[in-house]
C-alpha cells in the first residue's frame, strides 16, 4: 500500500482556502453551470474519477459556491452516496422506495 493511501490528510476539503491542487476553478465553473440549468423536473449530475482524484473535494467546493443559491431556495441539492449500494439492482430499489 502506498503512503498516499495511508495518509491521515487525505480527507476531502470543504473551503476554497484549503485548495492546494487547483480544484476550486473547476468547482466554481461547475457551480455556475448548475446555477444556470433550467430543469423543472430536476437534473442529476455525476462526477466520475478514480479513488483519490479529488471528487469529494470538488463536490464540497461546488456546494460551497452554490450555498447562496440554496439559501435563497433557487436550487435544491440532494446528495446521493452511490458507494453505499452494490450494483444497479440495489440503486433501482432505492429509487422505487
Amino acid at each position: 500500500m502506498s503512503d498516499f493511501n495511508q495518509s491521515p490528510n487525505d480527507a476531502p476539503i470543504k473551503e476554497p482556502a484549503e485548495d492546494r491542487f487547483g480544484i476550486d476553478p473547476f468547482a466554481q465553473a461547475l457551480a455556475a453551470s448548475i446555477h444556470k440549468i433550467k430543469a423543472p423536473e430536476g437534473t442529476v449530475i455525476a462526477l466520475n474519477g478514480p479513488w483519490g482524484s479529488g471528487k469529494s473535494s470538488a463536490v464540497n467546493l461546488t456546494q460551497h459556491h452554490l450555498k447562496d443559491a440554496v439559501a435563497a431556495d433557487e436550487i435544491a441539492v440532494v446528495n446521493f452516496a452511490c458507494w453505499w449500494f452494490r450494483g444497479e439492482a440495489a440503486i433501482s430499489l432505492v429509487s422505487l422506495g
